[in-house]
């Protein structure tokens, strides 16, 4: 990071408020009446005086308007490019405040606001790497890559699949722990199939990226994704044995590599990767730039997942005065008001839900105990109510759990409160089935690994099939045909590997193996939370099994 001296700052602090403030004031006019000579000269103002204090967040981003200005003037800005120059100038004086209370600055405070006004003028987006300026160390890229036999091709293949898989329900903002893990096992799969060093090293990069976005460490900004996507390409062009260019492409590499500095570098393995690369880390991580913005820039409302939890509290303090009310244990009128005040609370918090139905039914609470006169609620309201809570507890248990599109907000709202309940109870009854397999998958994947790794042997077939055994039970009782057809060849495989005349010892079956459970977990993961999620998951599975069944 880049220090700032605070002191000059704060001297012209004022007036450079005041100069933002007149530029947004320009632009909140119709585009065909904003002076744009006038936005210009006080853009390069404010940029001059950037530059002079070394603000090179500001200063860039400043300049990426300018180049904006320059299009507005030739007449092919429209409104929207108008609105994005306008928002990222709002956002100035919050920045600048963070500046002169921590001296410390990066253009990486600003990337995408500087990526947004890019887009608008249609250029390429900048990545991290291409803003550390100085930063990036010299580590040697790949630039020529040797022809890939059929085992590596294999491997990339599996890991193509399963990378996909994963990377599809990241994008689409779900599920995202459970499918950046297979993810990360298809790249592991991938690594272990390599010799060449750089090579390697490279793989080892990517999987401790995806490790950190697992961990929280790195966020899922716009240009990770972009980042993300283009590894997908990068395996594809593997398996095609493309040249190194197509294969590795440089800004891939440098992007990944700035994706691990960014990391922190604080696992036992990212400490070895980087010693054997012979990185050093930085002074400041992704978590240290995402802490720095959240001070200027404005998320707007409460999110929904922290809507949520007001709503569980507001719930259970309503359920707690309507116990009292059961019991008689209250004088006065005052818990009476409490009801009416948190059901019309609850009502407002449940229409920034979207959820009409339950806004509805708290409201016309709140109006019924508004008309009370006496300070005891009748039995029949208390159990209407206590209905209507039941009601929200099984929809915010059901929102909680993962999350969920407007339209399938929307269903729920065409869902009587018997339905709701209903469906919770059994949701919550095939969750535990569920999780109970889960649990079994995990200690399948902990024995593999122990294998693996050399502390267990061939004694792990028979607690592997114990495992599978229990696996079985939790998928047939739940009618997971496809999620049992896999259990059970699985199992049919271990117990197989058990005979004295088997030719299929453990060892050659452990590697593939690993991708079958893989698979299943990442099935069963989703399936807890979604009861409409695909089953065509399990397809790699299936693939893998048929190759330790021919």
């Amino acid at each position: 990071m880049y220090q700032i001296n605070t002191q000059a700052l704060k001297l012209i602090r004022e007036e450079l408020d005041k100069e933002i403030g007149l530029l947004v004031d320009l632009l909140a006019q119709p585009v065909e009446s904003v002076d744009w000579s006038e936005c210009n000269r006080g853009l390069s103002q404010l940029r001059g005086v950037f530059s002079l204090l070394e603000m090179v967040g500001g200063e860039m981003l400043l300049g990426e308007m300018q180049e904006t200005f320059i299009k507005a003037e030739g007449g092919s800005l429209d409104a929207a490019a108008v609105n994005t120059v306008r928002h990222s100038l709002e956002l100035m004086p919050g920045y600048v405040s963070q500046l002169q209370m921590h001296g410390k600055d990066s253009p990486l405070f600003l990337l995408p606001e500087i990526n947004q006004l890019r887009a608008a003028r249609k250029q390429p987006q900048l990545n991290e790497y291409q803003l550390l300026n100085g930063l990036m160390p010299d580590v040697p890229m790949i630039c020529s890559v040797a022809h890939k036999d059929h085992h590596s091709i294999e491997a990339i293949r599996v890991a193509r699949q399963l990378y996909q898989q994963g990377l599809a329900h990241v994008l689409k903002g779900s599920t995202r722990p459970t499918a950046i893990k297979v993810m990360a096992h298809g790249i592991q799969r991938l690594r272990n199939s390599l010799s060449d060093e750089k090579e390697v090293n490279y793989w080892a990069l990517v999987f401790d990226v995806l490790g950190a976005l697992y961990r929280g460490a790195l966020g899922f900004e716009q240009s990770r994704l972009r980042s993300l996507m283009a590894v997908e390409r990068q395996l594809r062009m593997l398996s095609d044995n493309a040249p190194a260019e197509q294969s590795y492409p440089i800004p891939l590499q440098q992007s990944m590599l700035a994706n691990f500095l960014l990391s922190g570098m604080n696992t036992g393995g990212a400490v070895k990767l980087a010693a054997r690369l012979g990185i050093s880390p930085l002074n400041f991580t992704a978590a240290d730039i995402r802490n720095a913005r959240a001070m200027f820039v404005e998320e707007g409302n409460q999110s929904f997942v922290e809507r949520l939890a007001v709503i569980a509290a507001q719930i259970e303090q309503l359920r707690s005065l309507l116990d009292d009310q059961m019991a008689q244990a209250s004088t006065g009128n005052r818990p009476l008001k409490e009801a009416a005040v948190l059901f019309a609370s609850l009502s407002e918090e449940l229409k920034y839900c979207g959820l009409g139905l339950a806004e509805e039914r708290c409201s016309q609470h709140a109006l019924a105990i508004g008309g009370l006169m006496d300070s005891t609620l009748p039995s029949g309201i208390i159990e209407e109510m206590a209905d209507t809570l039941l009601y929200l507890d099984s929809i915010i248990m059901e929102l909680q759990s993962r999350p969920h599109s407007e339209s399938e907000r929307a269903q729920i709202n065409t869902l009587s409160i018997k339905e709701v309940v209903e469906e919770n109870i059994i949701s919550h009854a095939q969750r535990r089935v569920l999780q109970e397999a889960l649990s079994h998958l995990a200690s399948i994947m902990q024995l593999t690994s122990d294998y693996c790794d050399g502390i267990a042997g061939d004694e792990l077939a028979k607690p592997l099939a114990d495992n599978f055994k229990m696996i079985l039970g939790a998928v047939g009782i739940l009618g997971l045909t496809r999620a049992e057809n896999v259990t059970a060849r699985c199992l049919d495989i271990i117990n197989h590997s058990l005979e004295p005349a088997s030719q299929l010892p453990l060892s050659s079956i452990v590697e593939v193996f690993a991708d079958a459970v893989v698979s299943l977990e990442y099935y069963l993961d989703n399936r807890r939370w979604n009861s409409n999620f695909e089953d065509t998951v399990l397809g790699v599975a299936e693939e893998c099994l048929e190759k330790l069944e021919s």
